[in-house]
């Protein structure tokens, strides 16, 4: 009887942690999926100026024809 208390036990904590897992895979994979640009090395500000990578966004939008604002901008950074 103390023995399947025990398995019972172990059966919830183990379910516990393959939704937390799974919570955390489907995170990751929202945001691989998500819209992604990739901007040349030319269209950002040179060494020793100001980076503002949301403002680059903005500027290139507007080279474009398209207006990108703030809100419109889930994730921006620069990959290394």
């Amino acid at each position: 009887m103390e023995e399947n208390k025990i398995l019972k036990m172990s059966i919830q904590q183990l379910e516990r942690s393959v939704t937390t897992l799974d919570q955390a895979h489907n995170d990751l994979e929202q945001y691989g999926q998500g819209s992604v640009l990739r901007f040349a090395e030319s269209l950002l500000p040179g060494p020793g100026q100001s980076e503002n990578v949301n403002a680059v966004v903005s500027n290139v939008g507007k080279l474009i024809g398209v207006d990108v604002k703030r809100e419109d901008i889930s994730l921006c950074h620069r990959l290394p």
